[in-house]
């Protein structure tokens, strides 16, 4: 029985394995910019890390821009 099973599985690899095709893609083609609010901690730009209370909510904005 373990030998079928063995047989099962190399069977179905070569089978089901399907096939892998390469993209061109080229990354993202957007960008996300934070919209930093006053309670921003400093020299923190490209990220959010706000000062808060602890249970409290804040909404925060970012700004998404196509690439050409």
């Amino acid at each position: 029985m373990k030998n079928f099973l063995v047989a099962i599985v190399f069977i179905s690899m070569f089978i089901g394995g399907g096939n892998v095709y390469a993209s061109d893609n080229k990354g993202p083609m957007y960008t996300v910019t934070p919209v930093l609010p006053e309670n921003q901690q400093k020299n923190i730009t490209d990220q959010f890390d706000l000062l808060v209370k602890p249970g409290s909510t804040q909404i925060i904005q970012v700004i998404l821009k196509k690439q050409e």
